[in-house]
C-alpha cells in the first residue's frame, strides 16, 4: 500500500509533465527550446511550491508533536541505562570497602530532567515555527531542491557525464519520435 503524500505527489508530477510536454511540443524545434525549459520550470516550481508549503503547514507539526512521547522514553531510557551503570558503580565499589560515586547519579538524574524539559518544549516550539515560517521554509526548501537536483547525470557505463541543467533540458525538450504503422515506404 502505497503512502496517500506519496500517490499525491506521484500525479501532480504526471500533470505537470503532461502540461510541459504538451506545451513544449507546441514550440517549433530549435529557437523554442529555451521557452519551453522556461515554462517547464514554472509548471514545476509552480507544483511544487504548495507540496513544499502544506508539508510545513501540516505534515511536519504533526511529524514533530508525534515524536514528543517516543523522544521522551528515549530519554528516560538511557537515564535508565546510565542508572544502572550508577548501581554497578556503587555495587562494586561498596564491595571493594571504597566509597562509591554519588555525583554520578545526581549528575544522570538532573540531565534526564533537563533532557524531558526539552524535549517538550523543544518539538511542539519547532512545530509551531514550521507552521508560522511555512511560505519562507517552503522558498528555501525549493531553492534547496533546486540547487542540489540530480547531482549524477552519468551514464550506466559512467564514460559520459552531462550537467544536470543540460540533461534535464533534454528530457524536457526532446520530443519522442513519431511511432510508425510497419509498413516501408
Amino acid at each position: 500500500m502505497t503512502h496517500p503524500i506519496s500517490e499525491v505527489f506521484h500525479a501532480t508530477v504526471s500533470v505537470v509533465a503532461g502540461i510541459g510536454g504538451f506545451v513544449t511540443g507546441k514550440l517549433p524545434a530549435g529557437d523554442g527550446r529555451l521557452a519551453g525549459q522556461a515554462i517547464w520550470l514554472v509548471l514545476v516550481l509552480l507544483d511544487a511550491y504548495p507540496l513544499f508549503k502544506g508539508m510545513f503547514r501540516k505534515i511536519v507539526p504533526d511529524m514533530l508533536g508525534w515524536l514528543v512521547r517516543p523522544a521522551d522514553a528515549l530519554v528516560s531510557l538511557v537515564s535508565y541505562v546510565l542508572l544502572l551503570l550508577d548501581h554497578a558503580q556503587g555495587t562494586a565499589l561498596t564491595k571493594l570497602k571504597r566509597e562509591p560515586l554519588y555525583w554520578f547519579g545526581q549528575v544522570v538524574s538532573d540531565g534526564a530532567a533537563a533532557g524531558h524539559r526539552a524535549v517538550s518544549w523543544l518539538l511542539p516550539s519547532l512545530a509551531k515555527g514550521a507552521k508560522e515560517y511555512q511560505r519562507l521554509l517552503a522558498i528555501a526548501m525549493l531553492v534547496i531542491s533546486l540547487v542540489s537536483w540530480d547531482r549524477g547525470s552519468c551514464s550506466a557505463s559512467g564514460l559520459t557525464c552531462t550537467h544536470p541543467v543540460e540533461h534535464w533540458a533534454s528530457q524536457v525538450t526532446d520530443r519522442p519520435a513519431k511511432p510508425s504503422d510497419g509498413k516501408a515506404r
